[in-house]
Formats: C-alpha cells, structure tokens, sequence
C-alpha cells in the first residue's frame, strides 16, 4: 500500500510586496489600482463560497441571468444604433447598449406577458365549455333554471 507522503496545505498564507516589485510593476505600465502596495498581505485559502459565506445572498443575486452580461457581436441597423446613441449623448442618459438592453427586455417581458393572457383567455374558454357541459347534463339552463325534461 502506498503511503501518501503528500504535504498538507496550509489554510493561510501571506504574500510580501517589496518596494523594487512595487517600483518595476509600475515601471512596466501597470496602474497603482492594478498591484499591490508593498506590504505583507495574509489570506486565507478555501472555496469562493467558503470565503464569502457571509454574502451568500448577494452572489446568488448577482449570478441570476438578469444580472449576468455576456458580450454578443450583433449587426445592427445604422439608423437603429444612430438613434440609441443619439438618446445616450443627452445628459444623464444611460448608455447605449443599455438602452438597447432595457428595450429588449421590455419586449421579452411583454411577450411574456401575452403569452400568460393567451393561456389565462384559454382556461376561462375552458371553464365556460366546462360549465355548459354541466349544465346541460344537470338539465339547467343558462340563467340556472331547470329546464323541461324531454323524453
């Protein structure tokens, strides 16, 4: 039986920033938000859910489809992306592709929409087929009166 020799890893570490890697990561063009201060940095090792336990909510929020951006290439007509851009360069205006954004939304919750009230004119037709059926069969008629009996 092999043994597993295999070192533990630590659930911490610590990253050391000196001065000169501070000095040549900007020298190399990168920008102070893009690396690290010097310093010593201490983090802990774990899953994304484990590290962030306490904002469980808020991932699952932001992981929702309405929530995720994903880059598309779309050919658009001149005239359609002139007139978006034009309504982005007023002041306070969302942006372009926002406004695109929001518009097809609008049309993807509408059809939604229309669709529901075409199943909800569907089942009241059911229903009122339904109540006729019954109706018939209990020998009522529209207005609940019995009706004569034919032999």
């Amino acid at each position: 039986m092999k043994k597993n020799n295999r070192k533990r890893r630590s659930q911490s570490g610590q990253v050391i920033v000196r001065k000169e890697d501070y000095r040549k990561g900007k020298h190399k063009g990168f920008r102070e938000d893009e690396i690290l201060k010097p310093g010593t940095y201490r983090f802990r090792r774990g899953s994304f859910a484990e590290l962030h336990e306490s904002q469980r909510d808020e991932v699952r929020e932001a992981m929702k489809p309405h929530n995720v951006k994903v880059g598309v290439y779309i050919k658009l007509d001149l005239d359609i992306l002139d007139f978006f851009k034009s309504r982005a360069g007023k002041r306070g205006a969302a942006p372009y592709q926002t406004q695109i954004n929001a518009e097809l939304r609008r049309v993807m919750e509408a059809s939604r929409t229309l669709e529901g009230l075409d199943t909800l004119a569907a089942l009241t037709q059911a229903r009122e087929l339904i109540d006729r059926v019954v109706r018939r069969r209990a020998g009522v008629d529209k207005r609940g009166r019995s009706k004569p009996h034919k032999p």
